[in-house]
């Protein structure tokens, strides 16, 4: 225990007078620090809490390494010219979460004569979607979601202008990239009205 002194007046008879009486400090009361002690690095790290971290750490990498592209529901836009000017754009929605990417009218374009959808030789995570639309196109919508037992289930619309419009058939291709491949024989394409 520590003394202290301090000086105190005491009212006497008029006259004050200056008496040193020693004063009690108490002790600091020992208690547990919620902090570590301090070193020149900084807190010591706590070992369970650095295992959960370096562990979550390897599980994101992992994942990461493993994954290497989006999953699920995505949505792709795009734009081009009209035979006449004008510029048209296509939507492509995909529900299924196999598109990883979406593209239109390649240059130079896939050679096909049935119409039908194709895996371009050499490319068997690509699938190509031909469709014929109009000189008054303006917005094309492909909408793709997973077909039971596997593959894909595509559906679009076309919306044109209003007004007069040349009955010419403009021949146009969309492209899927997908993962996994995806035979375009288990790919079913319709218009819808």
């Amino acid at each position: 225990m520590r003394l202290l002194y301090r000086e105190s007046a005491e009212a006497g008879s008029g006259v004050q007078s200056c008496r040193v009486r020693p004063a009690v400090m108490k002790e600091p009361r020992q208690t547990r620090d919620r902090h570590p002690p301090m070193n020149n690095h900084g807190p010591k790290p706590h070992p369970v809490r650095r295992r959960i971290g370096i562990g979550a750490l390897t599980l994101l990498v992992v994942v990461l390494a493993g994954c290497g592209r989006i999953v699920g529901p995505r949505s792709f836009a795009m734009s081009g010219v009209t035979v006449d000017g004008p510029t048209w754009s296509i939507a492509v929605n995909d529900t299924s979460g196999e598109v990883t990417n979406a593209s239109m009218d390649p240059t130079p374009a896939f050679i096909d004569a049935t119409g039908l959808p194709f895996n371009p030789p050499g490319s068997s995570d690509t699938v190509v979607i031909p469709w014929t639309g109009g000189a008054c196109d303006r917005m094309t919508t492909f909408n793709i979601s997973s077909r039971d037992g596997g593959g894909l289930s595509v559906s679009y619309r076309i919306e044109v202008a209003p007004g007069n419009c040349d009955a010419i058939g403009v021949g146009h291709q969309l492209v899927l990239t997908t993962s996994p491949a995806i035979p375009a024989g288990r790919v079913t394409v319709t218009r819808e009205p």
